[in-house]
């Protein structure tokens, strides 16, 4: 005697023909992937005028430190528009960082 085991792929076969069918093509890919970085690079301007963070709570302001060391290199209390230096978070201590806009 032995055992006998029947698999009916058909049903299967119909899921993964419509699951296809969703599936984009590698031009729709690119497309959705750049709108969906635009929107994030639009977003995250948004929240630098608007001081608040994704959930809309108000930021911090700067630290006394940070302020000191914005007035000892920069005229005004934040650095010039277009080019903006600040300590980076890196392990290097006193790394600065050149941010172009």
């Amino acid at each position: 005697m032995g055992t006998v085991i029947e698999v009916n792929v058909q049903e299967i076969e119909k899921r993964a023909q419509k699951l296809n069918a969703y599936a984009l093509t590698p031009v729709q890919q690119r497309r959705l992937l750049k709108g969906l970085g635009l929107e994030g690079e639009e977003q995250t301007k948004d929240r630098f005028d608007t001081k608040r963070d994704p959930e809309g709570r108000r930021w911090r302001d700067i630290s006394a430190a940070y302020r000191t060391f914005l007035s000892r290199h920069y005229s005004g209390a934040q650095p010039p528009l277009g080019k903006q230096e600040h300590l980076c978070s890196f392990p290097f201590l006193g790394t600065m960082c050149t941010l172009v806009q």
